[in-house]
């Protein structure tokens, strides 16, 4: 089972009884009906957990937990299915995390619908992340995957390292 994500204080103090409204919901529920998709309220909650941390790519199961710690009721199956359909009409983004030998997807909202790039340093052994958030950095970051012709799905990029508090409890 996935580890919680490490979350700055200004984070962990934020109500967690509600979802935040998603930002441009009528545009979101057009497109996607445009893509011909029903904002169904598994959807819309899927895509309301996603959009509350942007920044962090989230595993099914990491949805699963937080939709349940707000009291809102979706099967697994019905999550993986709707990241599944999501991720077929390009409005997530899945990436593989490695850790631990074992590959798990881990989803975020596509490039499209986020603004701009943002970095995460993430421990390969806690799972704990870190977002960047040094506009410099990520212009720099994202101008150097232009140069080397990554960058047209750029939502995030993810620098798995080992954080120090691991790399000691493994001396």
């Amino acid at each position: 089972m996935d580890k919680e994500p490490y979350l700055p204080d200004e984070d962990k103090n934020e109500d967690k009884t509600e979802i935040q409204e998603l930002k441009g919901s009528t545009d979101l529920f057009a497109k996607l009906r445009k893509l011909g998709l029903r904002p169904t309220s598994a959807r819309v909650c899927i895509l309301q957990v996603l959009l509350a941390s942007p920044q962090l790519p989230l595993s099914a199961e990491s949805i699963f937990r937080e939709l349940d710690s707000l009291g809102i009721r979706v099967s697994l199956g019905t999550i993986y299915r709707v990241l599944n359909d999501l991720e077929q009409c390009k409005l997530l983004q899945r990436e593989w995390d490695v850790g631990h030998g074992t590959g798990k997807s881990r989803y975020l909202i596509a490039p499209a619908i986020l603004p701009p790039p943002s970095y995460t340093f993430t421990c390969r052994e806690c799972q704990r992340a870190i977002v960047v958030a040094d506009r410099q950095l990520s212009e720099h970051l994202h101008n150097q995957a232009k140069v080397a012709q990554f960058d047209q799905q750029l939502a995030t990029i993810s620098i798995q390292v080992t954080c120090n508090s691991c790399a000691a409890s493994a001396k």
